[in-house]
């Protein structure tokens, strides 16, 4: 198994694993996005996250492109399975240590407005910056919790591993308007046969 995504915060310091990942689940609710184990991300928390990201973009609101809409999706997955297996391991995450590892970003990148710039560049809105970073943090914390005393490569493919097999057995279904899982690529895919495009809200 590979690792998929790395980089979400360019230049911070903090290692981003991004793990997206397949498995089947429970019947899905009309005002979920997604339902990963018996947690529903609401289609409103999606709206708004997109929304938010083509604001910071200046671009149209209304005029989301479903590709977008596809990614942000994976995100919000990713940031719910990590809650998840940070929450079994133990994993606690402070206020405090986002906000430092923010300041730590700022000063590597030149500026607040350059940190922003940059998580924009991997579509990621200022208003999940907090988001972002307890992400990233939970995922450095895992890494060690799991195989500690090991190299970079040995603990990213742990926390991977740990996740997939999270969401393997607590089940991820997204709502078929936003896609079907590729388990061979472990992210969204192309819409249901019988659906061929995005239903509106």
């Amino acid at each position: 198994m590979k690792l998929i995504r790395r980089g979400l915060i360019p230049a911070a310091g903090i290692a981003v694993v991004a793990i997206l990942l397949s498995a089947c689940g429970g019947p899905m609710a009309a005002s979920s996005a997604v339902i990963v184990g018996e947690q529903a991300v609401a289609n409103t928390t999606l709206d708004n996250y997109v929304s938010d990201l083509h604001r910071a973009l200046n671009e149209p609101v209304d005029e989301a492109d479903f590709a977008v809409t596809q990614a942000a999706l994976n995100r919000l997955i990713l940031e719910n399975l990590v809650d998840q297996s940070g929450a079994r391991l133990g994993i606690v995450v402070t206020d405090a240590q986002i906000q430092g590892a923010i300041a730590t970003a700022d000063a590597t990148l030149g500026g607040h407005d350059k940190l922003l710039a940059a998580l924009l560049e991997s579509q990621i809105p200022p208003t999940a910056i907090n988001n972002a970073f307890r992400l990233s943090l939970t995922l450095e914390k895992m890494g060690p919790a799991l195989v500690p005393g090991t190299d970079t490569q040995a603990q990213q493919q742990a926390v991977y591993d740990y996740v997939f097999n999270l969401a393997a057995e607590i089940g991820v279904t997204p709502n078929p308007r936003y896609g079907t899982w590729n388990a061979a690529e472990l992210t969204l895919g192309a819409l249901p046969t019988d659906l061929s495009t995005p239903v509106s809200k």
